[in-house]
């Protein structure tokens, strides 16, 4: 071989290996460039999830209680503050006659003012800290969970904070009672003089005393009907504890008893499917967590009419006749996308026996004046028959093609016309830096997520 052939056969080498050099660094760069981009795209990896079904109902509370009246008139004095629970027999109050003649009217307010200060240092300070500080989680859970317009969290909010409110004044009322005892004897009215003219009330068994009403005491859950909710009008009443003049058939207390309360509320067909008579049953009250058995279920038309009873003692509901309950039923389990991901577009679509392969290239057959020519479409997705079923085919209308065009069956002469569409929801996914339309089929959703058909595991799924 010759000096020149070998120069010739050189140089055609390094031009090779330069043309694979210049290959690679463009691959390298473009990679680069796409992994850039990439960088700069929100996205969200698809997981495997269980959606919760989260399903909220109004319910109607009953438990074992009875309203005490006064059964003679005069000045009620409190012993103890409300939500208390208290053995049979304790005394609760007395009725006496009116000997506070002026006092009364005179020193309330002073005394009052007086009482704002010593709070800190009496025998119930452990109890208004705790309700300042139940005050402070009830507002703070409320600016937590705040959302735009939920008015019911802020009413719900609003209740709470007021019924806090009216028991730190039963606490006050009770020192300030303390207090006109002792006024009352150093102005020579003493404590025998009193209890001559006193009617001591007890309880008469043992239970939750509080100091509010609504006239349903003593309802029990199998006279709540559907419209009570609609037709309930009374918010619960307070009884100050101030020491004042009563009339006979006044409110004095209420009695709660019984370890177990009912919580009725009404549902339709589907959501009693949720509910078995006799099963444990999980829920939330205001984000507290609960657990009841389900006492009933009956149908009562279109609707069903479910019976909660709950052992444990819920004394911190003990004001309320509704109570707002949700329920987290367990949902789908399968690949989970933000909703804010999945996008929706027509598309036309055809039986797949209309769609004719030529040269790897999907086509449909159209008849025409001149003769049945091929078109090409692109194929968005295909989606599965069932059974002895022929599935279908989705696409954008290509060029040249218009609605009412007569397509030709594959293998036969029978023709439809061209114009079925349907809405799809797809998403983009990002998988190494490049951006594909993908089809999901949406098998479940909520308010936020989706679980889905169509994407992988840990696809990258753009946020558009």
């Amino acid at each position: 071989m010759s000096k020149k052939t070998e120069k010739k056969s050189s140089r055609r080498r390094f031009r090779w290996v330069y043309i694979v050099i210049v290959a690679i660094f463009l691959y390298v760069v473009v990679q680069s460039f796409f992994l850039a981009q990439t960088s700069k795209m929100n996205y969200v990896v698809a997981q495997s999830g269980d959606l919760e079904e989260v399903a909220s109902f109004t319910g109607v509370i009953t438990r074992e209680e009875q309203l005490i009246r006064a059964s003679q008139s005069g000045v009620v004095e409190y012993y103890y503050p409300g939500n208390r629970h208290l053995s049979e027999g304790t005394m609760i109050c007395s009725l006496r006659n009116n000997y506070y003649g002026d006092l009364l009217e005179q020193k309330m307010d002073d005394l009052y003012e007086q009482l704002l200060n010593e709070a800190a240092a009496s025998e119930y300070a452990e109890d208004f800290q705790q309700l300042d500080t139940q005050i402070g989680e009830q507002i703070a859970a409320y600016v937590r969970g705040k959302t735009a317009n939920n008015y019911d969290a802020l009413y719900s909010m609003k209740k709470n904070v007021q019924t806090t409110m009216d028991q730190r004044q039963n606490l006050l009322a009770i020192l300030q009672n303390e207090k006109i005892n002792a006024m009352l004897e150093e102005q020579g009215i003493y404590e025998e003089q009193l209890n001559e003219q006193s009617a001591n009330i007890t309880i008469p068994e043992a239970g939750m005393i509080s100091y509010t009403y609504d006239n349903y005491e003593g309802w029990t859950w199998e006279q709540v009907t559907q419209d009570f909710i609609s037709n309930y009008q009374n918010e619960y009443e307070a009884i100050t504890l101030n020491l004042q003049t009563i009339e006979e058939g006044d409110p004095l207390y209420r009695l709660v008893t019984g370890q177990d309360w009912q919580i009725t509320f009404f549902v339709d067909a589907a959501q009693a499917e949720y509910f078995e008579e006799g099963s444990d049953c999980h829920f939330y009250i205001e984000g507290n967590s609960l657990t009841g058995e389900v006492l009933a279920k009956e149908q009562q038309g279109e609707q069903y009419k479910i019976v909660l009873e709950i052992s444990e003692y819920l004394s911190r509901y003990a004001n309320q006749r509704l109570a707002h309950l949700e329920f987290r039923f367990s949902g789908e389990e399968g690949i989970q996308v933000p909703k804010e991901c999945i996008l929706q577009q027509s598309y036309y679509r055809v039986p797949g026996d209309y769609v004719y392969d030529s040269l790897g290239q999907d086509c449909l057959m159209i008849r025409q004046e001149e003769g049945d020519v091929l078109f090409p479409i692109d194929v968005v997705y295909t989606r599965a028959g069932e059974e002895n079923e022929t599935g279908y085919v989705y696409f954008e209308m290509p060029e040249g093609l218009s609605e009412g065009a007569l397509m030709i069956q594959s293998g036969t002469d029978q023709v439809m016309s061209l114009g079925e569409q349907e809405t799809l929801s797809y998403v983009y996914t990002v998988n190494g830096g490049y951006q594909q339309l993908q089809i999901v089929e949406i098998l479940y959703e909520t308010d936020r997520y989706a679980i889905v058909e169509g994407v992988k595991l840990y696809d990258q799924i753009l946020i558009p």
